[in-house]
C-alpha cells in the first residue's frame, strides 16, 4: 500500500495497519491515517483512480467497486434496515443513489463517503462507541442532503 498508493498520493504521514502476533495486517479494518491523507485517497477514488493527473489505481478497479454487489443479498440481511437499496463490494458500501455514492465505514464513526456525480468527498473521523447501523443511516441521509445542496 505504501509503494503503490500512499507514496503516489504525496501523503504527509505514514499510515499503518493493526497487525496480529504474526505481523499480518488485519484485513477488515485497522488502518490508521490522517484526515488529510484519507481525504486525498478518497479524492483519488472519486477521480477514477487518478490523483493530480497521475494514475494510481486502475480505473477498472474503481468501476468494479462502483458497480456494487448483489442488492438482493444485502436486502435479505440484518444490515438492510440501515442501508435500504445498498449493496456491498470489495469493502465498500454502494448506495446506488443518483450521485453514484459509495462509502467505506470503520468502527467508532470513521467514514469515507464519495459521491462522484456531486463532485463530493466527505471524510469523517469520530469517536462514538461501537458500531451502529442507526448512526450509519443518519449520516447517509446527511451526506445525501449535502450532495443535493451542491447540485
Amino acid at each position: 500500500m505504501s509503494q503503490r498508493i500512499w507514496s503516489k498520493l504525496g501523503s504527509e504521514k505514514d499510515a499503518y495497519f493493526i497487525v496480529d502476533s504474526e505481523g499480518t495486517e488485519q484485513a477488515c479494518g485497522g488502518l490508521h491515517a490522517t484526515l488529510r491523507d484519507v481525504a486525498q485517497f478518497a479524492e483519488m477514488m472519486r477521480n477514477d483512480g487518478f490523483f493530480n493527473g497521475y494514475p494510481i489505481v486502475p480505473e477498472a478497479v474503481i468501476d468494479a467497486i462502483r458497480k456494487g454487489g448483489r442488492r438482493d443479498l444485502l436486502a435479505a440481511s440484518n444490515r438492510a434496515i440501515a442501508r435500504p437499496g445498498y449493496s456491498y463490494r470489495n469493502q465498500w458500501w454502494i448506495t446506488h443513489n443518483r450521485f453514484n455514492a459509495y462509502e467505506a465505514n470503520g468502527l467508532y464513526g470513521q467514514r469515507i463517503h464519495i459521491a462522484p456525480l456531486a463532485e463530493m468527498v466527505i471524510v469523517q473521523f469520530s469517536a462514538y462507541p461501537g458500531h451502529s447501523d442507526e448512526k450509519a443511516k443518519v449520516f447517509s441521509h446527511a451526506f445525501e442532503a449535502i450532495a443535493n445542496h451542491l447540485i
